[in-house]
C-alpha cells in the first residue's frame, strides 16, 4: 500500500487527498461534538428541572408523579446505608452533599436523579430517564463511521472514473513507445478534454503510421529497383578487357549489392519479418578488405 501511494500516480494522489481530507473532517467533527456535548449543561438543566418538580411536595404527591412511565421513589434517610438500595447509594451520597440537594448520574444507557428533602430528611429518586451521553455518542460515532466509509467508497469509484482517461492515454503512449503505431486509444473510455486529447493522439499515431509505412515501402522498393541496372553492369563489365579494371568494377557491384541486402535485411528485421543470424568473422581480414576498397594510388590509409 505504501509503495502504491509513493508511486505518485494520479489515482493514488487523488485518493490520498480524499483520505486525508476525510480524516481531518472527522477529527474536526469529533472535537466539535466533544465541545457541544459537554455533560455539564445537560446535568445542570436536569437538576434544575428535577428540583422544581419535587420541592415543596408531600410524599403522597410525589408518589403520584409519573415521568414517561417511571414513578418516583420516596426513600427514608436510612436508605443511604441500606443494602436494599445499594444501586442508589452513590447517588444518594451525591444528593446529600450537593448544595442544592440534587444529584444525577448515568445508569447504563440512561440517567437517574435524586433529591434530598431537607424538611423530611428523605430522598426522592427518579430511577430512569433520558439517554446517557455515552450511548448517544456511540450511536453517533457509528453513523459517522458509516458515513465516512460510504464517502470513501463513492470517492474510490469516482476517482477511478476520473482517472480512467489517464490510464488509457498511458496505455496508448506505451504502445507507441514499443513501436506499435497501429494502436488507437478507445474514445468511448474517455470524456471531455481527455477525449479531445486522445483523438489528437490517435490522429498523430495515424500520421506517423502512414509515414512509417511509406518509408518502409520505399526502402523495400529501392533494392529491387537498383538490382536491374546492377545486373546490366555485371554483363557490361565482362566486355572490359582490362582485367584489373574489370575486377575493381565487380568489387563495387558486389559492395552495392551488399548494401542493398543490408537495407532490405534491416527493414525486415524492424518489421518482424526477418530472422537475425550471427556468424564469426576475422576482424583483421575484414578491415584489410575495407582499407583495400578505399585505397587509391595518391593516398595511403
Amino acid at each position: 500500500m505504501i509503495k502504491w501511494f509513493s508511486s505518485r500516480s494520479v489515482f493514488s494522489m487523488l485518493l490520498l487527498n480524499t483520505v486525508v481530507s476525510t480524516a481531518v473532517l472527522v477529527l474536526v467533527l469529533v472535537v466539535s461534538l466533544q465541545r457541544v456535548a459537554d455533560e455539564h449543561p445537560r446535568r445542570y438543566l436536569s437538576k434544575a428541572l428535577f428540583s422544581n418538580l419535587v420541592m415543596d411536595k408531600t410524599p403522597e404527591q410525589l408518589a403520584k408523579i409519573n415521568i414517561d412511565g417511571v414513578e418516583l421513589k420516596v426513600l427514608p434517610p436510612s436508605a443511604i446505608n441500606d443494602s436494599q438500595y445499594h444501586a442508589y447509594r452513590e447517588l444518594l451520597h451525591m444528593a446529600q452533599r450537593d448544595r442544592d440537594g440534587i444529584a444525577m448520574m448515568a445508569n447504563g444507557d440512561n440517567y437517574m436523579a435524586a433529591a434530598y428533602l431537607q424538611n423530611t430528611h428523605s430522598f426522592v429518586v427518579l430511577p430512569q430517564f433520558g439517554r446517557s451521553l455515552s450511548s448517544q455518542a456511540q450511536r453517533l460515532i457509528g453513523w459517522v463511521i458509516a458515513a465516512v466509509l460510504l464517502i470513501l467508497l463513492i470517492n474510490f469509484y469516482s476517482i477511478g472514473f476520473l482517472t480512467r482517461p489517464f490510464i488509457e492515454l498511458r496505455r496508448g503512449v506505451k504502445h507507441a513507445d514499443d513501436g506499435d503505431l497501429s494502436y488507437r486509444i478507445p474514445l468511448e473510455r474517455t470524456y471531455g478534454e481527455y477525449r479531445v486529447l486522445a483523438d489528437s493522439f490517435n490522429k498523430m499515431l495515424q500520421r506517423l503510421h502512414h509515414i512509417h509505412e511509406a518509408r518502409r515501402h520505399m526502402l523495400l522498393a529501392i533494392p529491387h529497383e537498383v538490382r536491374t541496372p546492377l545486373t546490366r553492369l555485371k554483363v557490361r563489365k565482362d566486355l572490359i578487357t582490362d582485367e584489373s579494371l574489370r575486377l575493381a568494377i565487380l568489387d563495387d557491384i558486389v559492395n552495392v549489392e551488399r548494401i542493398l541486402d543490408a537495407i532490405l535485411y534491416t527493414e525486415k528485421n524492424q518489421s518482424g519479418e526477418g530472422d537475425i543470424s550471427l556468424s564469426k568473422i576475422n576482424l583483421i581480414d575484414f578491415f584489410n578488405k575495407i582499407v583495400a576498397e578505399q585505397q587509391n594510388d595518391s593516398e595511403l590509409i
